[in-house]
């Protein structure tokens, strides 16, 4: 019985198991990337839209620009497709290797898209240590360690690659074969980045946020052959901060 009952008192006191990192973290942002851009697209200004998240970054003149190429390309909704997030890894202070991926992202998915790797990244401070993502950037801190072990434990045929013909669709056509080619560049080079990633040495791992892209669709309900573009950034105080760029046709 005394066995028991210390049993049961030690299951009590022990701390709650840890979830594993996922990038379906990314889900939520994505979901929020929505609600932002269908309020604005409705007519709402960018702070009533985004909320924390716009800065007052996006221009007047941007605003009035999107809001000129959406009446002329007939955009009545938009959908986020795809976030880059990169992983700075540093030693000493010192960046000593950047990988930047871009996923195919919504509010029910994250999936790969391709990845760009660099072993001489640019010096200086680039990004916020993972430890340090609070608030709203948690989920990129979250999504960011759910890549890296990833990268470092999976090869390239597990990897959770996102169907190129279906996110082709949603983008313009010009981009169709630069996505395809995308994904299997980085499926090639996967099993090479894991050895790299396995033996690099480095004691702190930053979150760099870049590009955000939506989808426009018009009324009904096709996507348009553009791309409506956003760059993320998380601050050193853990928020995050994005700025509309504009419409763009290739």
């Amino acid at each position: 019985m005394l066995a028991m009952t210390l049993a049961v008192l030690a299951l009590q006191g022990a701390p709650a198991k840890q979830q594993e990192p996922t990038l379906k973290a990314l889900c939520a942002v994505a979901q929020r990337l929505d609600d932002g851009i269908k309020a604005f697209i409705g007519g709402k200004d960018m702070k009533e839209s985004f909320k924390s998240w716009d800065a007052g970054g996006t221009s007047e003149e941007v605003v009035t620009k999107l809001r000129e190429d959406f009446a002329q390309n007939h955009v009545a909704a938009a959908k986020t497709v795809a976030v880059e997030i990169g992983l700075v890894l540093c030693s000493d202070g010192k960046p000593v290797f950047k990988a930047s991926a871009m996923l195919h992202v919504t509010p029910t998915e994250a999936l790969l898209i391709g990845i760009r790797a660099r072993k001489d990244p640019p010096q200086g401070k680039s990004g916020v240590p993972s430890e340090k993502c609070a608030k709203d950037a948690q989920a990129f801190a979250e999504a960011g360690a759910a890549l890296l072990k990833i990268l470092k434990t999976k090869k390239a045929d597990e990897l959770p690659f996102a169907d190129g013909d279906k996110v082709a669709q949603l983008m313009p056509k010009a981009y169709e074969e630069e996505l395809k080619k995308a994904i299997e560049k980085t499926k090639a080079e996967a099993d090479d980045l894991r050895a790299k990633l396995n033996d690099l040495k480095y004691d702190e791992v930053r979150i760099d946020l870049d590009e955000v892209l939506f989808t426009p669709f018009g009324s009904e309900g096709l996507s348009k052959d553009g791309t409506i573009r956003c760059k993320l950034r998380i601050t050193e105080a853990g928020d995050v901060t994005f700025r509309l760029h504009g419409y763009v046709t290739k």
